[in-house]
């Protein structure tokens, strides 16, 4: 899979899993003690969280939960076992976009999903969407960083806008 397929992003858990993501080849999972041991492909076909094989980003959140931004939705994988523990979330669900690029996970346990058409973010079962319109520099989201003091950092095609106490603030290039 990794010698075929355009790597897209590499997540590490604390229990030496890592996460490779591909553009059309699902995710590599495996570990690596003196070499590599208990390696495992998740497709669409195979997991019933991944819609796609077209993974865009790979994120691990509190040490094993892993989050899979795709062509369609995001996935979130809550299981070490392949095919169970999965949760799909689209645009049906409150997604601005199908197309997730980048995941963070914030301080307070929410998780914001970067897309071409603005910001996700989903805290207690509750989905906010930010675009221009809300104070974003831009909505095509290439990146999305959460600085120590809680603030959210989230770099665009068109500068860096950074959201703290409830407001965006815009940084232009």
């Amino acid at each position: 899979i990794l010698l075929n397929y355009k790597i897209s992003a590499v997540a590490a858990a604390k229990n030496n899993w890592v996460y490779v993501s591909t553009q059309g080849g699902g995710v590599s999972r495996f570990k690596y003690l003196d070499a590599v041991s208990g390696a495992t492909t998740y497709t669409h076909e195979w997991a019933s969280g991944l819609k796609t094989n077209n993974i865009l980003t790979v994120v691990v959140v509190d040490d094993t939960c892993q989050w899979y931004g795709t062509d369609k939705g995001v996935a979130l994988h809550t299981n070490e076992l392949t095919k169970s523990g999965w949760t799909h979330y689209s645009r049906a669900d409150g997604l601005i976009c199908d197309t997730v690029t980048t995941i963070a996970k914030d301080l307070s346990g929410n998780v914001w999903f970067g897309t071409p058409k603005g910001i996700s973010k989903l805290g207690d079962e509750t989905w906010v969407n930010f675009t221009t319109k809300n104070g974003l520099i831009s909505n095509e989201i290439n990146t999305i960083a959460i600085d120590l003091d809680g603030s959210v950092w989230v770099g665009t095609d068109n500068g860096i806008s950074r959201y703290i106490n409830g407001i965006w603030i815009d940084f232009e290039y």
